[in-house]
């Protein structure tokens, strides 16, 4: 390798000529990134400015805006970009004074000249290069406070924002001015002279390492979440996370007052007394007083006290207070003081065998009646029912029904009811809803809903680095 010629002494008195050792040329190779970082040119790096420069990665912040605890039906993710980029210009280095050598044919001492491009590069640009592994004057780190040693700039700052607070880190720059005396190598004066470069001079050579980043690639950056491929890369300070409120199924207790446009399909398990108007197939273990109209296909295992329009399909194994309007096929096992003015084609499970009864009966009944009957029964019944029902009854009845049932029951029930309902809810509901709705829900929620909840709790959504390659 034909190094750079310095001035040899011996003391002060000058003793010859002498090839440069890495240490000395060290001294000029700070000197070429202290202009390098003081002067904004090729291998410098910006974020979200310069758009003409070349993309190196960028760092999206995304946050949901919500307050932690509420219960939106959606929301909306928005996105911050910070766009990190480098100046990667190709540059023609045009110096006006190049470092002498010694000149060799076959290992014979020829006298000096100066080096060429490949040589400058080789020796004084190469010790340039070795020094961005150790985080040189002119280099970049990605972390929240300022790197040490060295005295680093502020060049911009990246915030990951929540509803709850914002962190950030700072994308540095190293500034501090070069310590070591410097060693400075020989150029040609005139053709029969020589003389050492001034900082003018050597300051030119900074071109050569402007334009080695562009060809090797030593000197580029990275914004990615593992180490970039091609080459040696080193991690350039701290990795940095998006970061985002969770959104998930939750407990809630409070007052709900506002309307739900989700799918329901899981259970109630408390009280509920608003309005219910879309199609529901879970379980509703808790005490209804409100109106259904939609569609309900599932059991309902609890106090029922409202008003039915609409088609029930599932089973309602305890009281129903309300009033049903429309046909049902199924069987009751419940409690039931509503009216029903339709038809009733289910079956009762107990005794009740008296045949053709179209009369009157005002007292209590405890046997099989397997026959027809059309009159009014005011009293107490809890036998077996087996055939057609007809007319009116106004008392307590205990029993099972095997046939057809059309007269009004304005009382109380304890059977079986399994077939199709249709209505709606318009009562308050203080139960669990663990899953979607896709009715309008307009009265007051008090009791515990597990669905859809900002939580205080984060996701990292992804974590990025900024890499520098040195090979």
């Amino acid at each position: 390798m034909s190094r750079p010629l310095k001035v040899k002494y011996n003391g002060s008195a000058f003793d010859g000529l002498q090839e440069m050792s890495d240490s000395e040329i060290d001294t000029v190779a700070d000197l070429i990134l202290d202009e390098f970082t003081d002067v904004v040119g090729t291998g410098h790096v910006v974020v979200n400015a310069q758009s003409g420069w070349t993309d190196i990665g960028t760092f999206a912040d995304t946050r949901r805006d919500q307050v932690v605890g509420t219960h939106p039906a959606n929301t909306t993710i928005h996105t911050d970009n910070y766009v990190f980029r480098q100046n990667l210009t190709a540059v023609s280095p045009s110096p006006s004074a190049r470092p002498h050598r010694i000149k060799y044919d076959s290992s014979v001492f020829k006298g000096i000249q100066e080096q060429s491009d490949s040589e400058i590069v080789s020796t004084i640009i190469g010790r340039a290069k070795t020094k961005l592994a150790s985080f040189s004057i002119g280099t970049y780190k990605l972390q929240p406070s300022a790197p040490t040693p060295g005295t680093w700039l502020n060049v911009a700052t990246v915030t990951n924002k929540t509803v709850t607070g914002n962190n950030q880190t700072i994308l540095w720059r190293r500034t501090d001015e070069p310590t070591s005396t410097i060693v400075r190598p020989l150029k040609a004066n005139t053709s029969t002279a020589i003389r050492e470069m001034s900082d003018t001079e050597i300051k030119e050579l900074t071109d050569y390492f402007r334009s080695e980043i562009v060809t090797s690639g030593v000197g580029k950056y990275q914004l990615s979440a593992s180490t970039p491929s091609g080459g040696t890369w080193i991690q350039a300070g701290s990795g940095f996370s998006d970061t985002r409120h969770q959104r998930v199924n939750q407990n809630y207790v409070g007052n709900y007052v506002q309307s739900f446009t989700g799918s329901f399909t899981g259970s109630y398990t408390g009280y509920y007394s608003g309005s219910y108007a879309g199609s529901y197939s879970g379980t509703y273990t808790g005490y209804f007083t409100g109106e259904y109209l939609g569609y309900y296909n599932s059991s309902y295992t609890r106090y029922f006290g409202g008003s039915v329009a609409g088609f029930y399909a599932g089973s309602r194994p305890h009281s129903y207070s309300g009033t049903y309007s429309q046909g049902f096929t199924g069987s009751y096992t419940g409690y039931y003081s509503g009216t029903r003015p339709h038809s009733y084609t289910g079956t009762y499970n107990n005794y009740f065998t008296a045949q053709g009864y179209s009369g009157t009966y005002t007292g209590q009944y405890a046997n099989t009646f397997a026959g027809s009957y059309s009159g009014t029964y005011t009293g107490y019944f809890s036998g077996d029912y087996t055939g057609y029902y007809a007319g009116s009854y106004n008392r307590y009845y205990g029993g099972s029904l095997n046939g057809s049932f059309s007269g009004t029951r304005p009382h109380t029930y304890t059977g079986a009811y399994s077939q199709g309902f249709t209505g709606s809810y318009t009562g308050y509901y203080a139960g669990t809803r663990p899953h979607s709705y896709t009715g309008t829900y307009t009265a007051s929620f008090t009791g515990t809903y597990v669905g859809a909840t900002i939580l205080s709790s984060k996701d990292t959504i992804n974590t990025l680095k900024l890499w520098l390659r040195t090979a």
